[in-house]
């Protein structure tokens, strides 16, 4: 009676002792796997952080150049140039990146350029001309500033749904901005007297139409050389989508026009204030033989 007794005692510590040494063994475990945890926690935290001290660096040097260039140039023509040539610059960060996804980040950078020089130009007007700034200008371009947005994403169309769409929509964003320098060059050049005044070479793509109309013509660059594609949207018709290719034999700068189902053809003339679409062929009952649609502003 007694042996048994002592027998399940010791029986019983040495199940005791080996349970305490699973249960150190396990805590252990846990202890590594938390700290493991932590420590890629912390690695991704911290590498999170360097990637915004980063991009924050970067910004500021993009704001830096832009203002050097305006204070070297003697010239608001020569300047232009010289911020193209920056946003060349930048925007090679997206074009070798490694991903689609870093080139949907780093895509931001040409857009912040192009905001820089509008920024500059914009202080530059309201002291050249401060009431006129505040009375129009001002008003007029913080009313254009909230549609950009809107003209980028209808200008996307053609990438809706793809990985490609945020970098299309930042690019077109980017050229937005860019239009409009020029269209603020332009005014202050006018204040100044500028008279070599001259814009950069300018290609068809933009947005045709007032921002806030629902009229509006789209011209994007198209896959291959002096190609575009093609958007007319007109309140109450069927919406247009084709290609346009250079008209050599124009002596204006003339697009040829043809539908996508190829129902219409036309041409598109362009200048820097608009555009208008003639209707050259038609099977739609929607456009008629010789109408001529007109797209006021340019942006």
């Amino acid at each position: 009676m007694n042996k048994k007794i002592i027998i399940f005692a010791l029986l019983s510590a040495v199940m005791l002792g080996g349970c305490a040494s699973a249960n150190n063994e396990s805590a252990e475990e846990s202890s590594s796997l938390f700290e493991s945890a932590d420590i890629s926690a912390i690695e991704a935290s911290a590498e999170a952080s360097a990637t915004n001290e980063s991009s924050d660096e970067l910004s500021i040097q993009i704001e830096n150049e832009v203002n050097d260039a305006v204070s070297s140039c003697d010239s608001l023509s020569d300047e232009l140039v010289k911020i193209g040539e920056i946003y060349d610059k930048y925007d090679s960060y997206r074009m070798n990146a490694s991903s689609q996804t870093e080139m949907n980040e780093k895509s931001v950078y040409g857009l912040q350029v192009w905001q820089a020089e509008v920024n500059s130009l914009l202080s530059r007007l309201k002291e050249a001309d401060p009431s006129n700034y505040e009375s129009n200008l001002l008003p007029e371009h913080q009313k254009w500033e909230s549609y950009v947005d809107t003209m980028s994403e209808k200008m996307s169309y053609e990438y809706e749904g793809g990985s490609i769409k945020p970098m299309i929509f930042m690019y077109n964003k980017a050229m937005r901005y860019k239009k409009d320098a020029y269209s603020l060059a332009s005014a202050l050049a006018d204040i100044k007297k500028e008279v070599t005044f001259t814009l950069p070479d300018q290609d068809a793509c933009g947005y045709y139409g007032n921002y806030d109309a629902t009229d509006y013509l789209i011209i994007n660059e198209g896959m291959e050389s002096d190609s575009y594609s093609v958007l007319i949207h007109i309140e109450g018709k069927d919406e247009l989508r084709g290609y346009a290719t250079v008209n050599p034999d124009a002596d204006d700068s003339s697009l040829t026009f043809t539908s996508e189902d190829g129902s219409i053809s036309g041409s598109i003339s362009y200048f820097a204030l608009g555009a208008a679409f003639y209707v050259a062929e038609s099977t739609n009952e929607s456009f008629q033989l010789e109408e001529v649609y007109d797209f006021t502003f340019c942006y």
